[in-house]
């Protein structure tokens, strides 16, 4: 990673973390159930300002380090540390504040059904192209060039391999994991997940928050097959760089959408949620990391910022990070 990239990385992500706070749900505050009107106290302005002062302390402590020492892995640790002690120590100050969360569930049987967007065939189609994509190269590796490009920078191809049938196997199974956990994720926030708001434009809101999240991970799927196709049909660099510059741009205008809407679209309508998100305070460690092997939800929402995160109570979530580990020997294979 060149010096400016981890520069720009580190700016991006301390300026999502400044901006955290103010897009979840307004009664959750640095991962405790609180009265919305807490927000707007002079305590939560206190809590909000030293959490931010950490945030930015790490940043230029990181930035320092790196500029000193040059040592990208050492000033990111330094950097996850002090961002980690910010967040415990804002969620240490809230549970003061902290209320009883509600209990109620709310059901709406006349609630329209959710689905991916486009249908199954949709989900189910990055992986088709790979397969026909991986069967013809194999079939006609003897037309492929001697060395294939894997890996890329701003400038161009920066790491090539020996062309061979396995190889091409490899490298089309990368990305279909990667596709497979893009899919997991979709179905995981379409099928595993709690619905917070049952009716009304609370309810609608979330579903369009939903829908957005859905319509990004499929994208990022479709995004995710062109890597292998331009190196095997031997693109022009420019594709890649092309590939690179659509793929930022696609991210950056979904998350602007996301964030705009708040979490789970709370900041999309004025009417009261129900106070919490229907998962107890206690199931949370430090307010972001949830276990509750009683809840049977694969997913549930982030008390910080946006998204879903994984209940790690549920076994079906160690499934989806052993997908995600099985991409670390197949992309090591393919770099050595």
């Amino acid at each position: 990673m060149s010096a400016a990239l981890f520069y720009i990385s580190l700016l991006a992500i301390s300026a999502l973390l400044h901006l955290m706070p103010r897009i979840t749900r307004p009664d959750l505050y640095f991962g405790v159930t609180v009265d919305p009107a807490l927000r707007i106290s002079a305590s939560a302005r206190r809590i909000l300002q030293r959490y931010r002062f950490g945030v930015w302390c790490s940043t230029l402590a990181a930035v320092a380090l790196q500029m000193a020492l040059q040592r990208p892995a050492v000033s990111a640790v330094l950097y996850a540390v002090g961002i980690g002690g910010a967040q415990l120590a804002a969620h240490h100050s809230t549970l003061a504040h902290a209320i009883p969360r509600a209990t109620a569930i709310e059901i709406d049987l006349s609630a329209p059904p959710e689905h991916f967007p486009g249908g199954f065939a949709a989900a189910a189609l990055p992986f088709v192209l790979l397969l026909v994509l991986g069967t013809w190269s194999v079939s006609h590796v003897d037309r492929l060039p001697g060395r294939l490009p894997v890996h890329w920078s701003f400038a161009g191809p920066d790491h090539w391999v020996t062309t061979s049938p396995r190889l091409i196997v490899m490298l089309v199974l990368l990305h279909a994991i990667s596709c497979l956990v893009l899919m997991a994720a979709a179905w995981g926030v379409l099928h595993g997940s709690r619905r917070i708001c049952a009716s009304g434009p609370a309810a609608a809101a979330e579903r369009r928050f939903r829908r957005r999240t859905l319509l990004m991970l499929l994208t990022v799927a479709y995004f995710s097959i062109l890597p292998p196709a331009l190196a095997l049909l031997q693109a022009p660099v420019i594709a890649m760089r092309l590939w690179s510059a659509a793929l930022a741009i696609m991210l950056l205008g979904f998350i602007v959408t996301l964030l705009r809407a708040g979490q789970g679209g709370a900041r999309l309508f004025a009417s009261r949620p129900p106070v919490g998100d229907r998962t107890a305070d206690d199931r949370w460690l430090g307010g972001f990391i949830y276990i509750n092997r009683a809840d049977p939800a694969l997913l549930v929402e982030k008390r910080m910022g946006i998204g879903w995160t994984l209940n790690f109570g549920n076994p079906w979530s160690w499934l989806l990070i052993a997908m995600l580990v099985a991409m670390v020997p197949t992309g090591h294979y393919l770099l050595r």
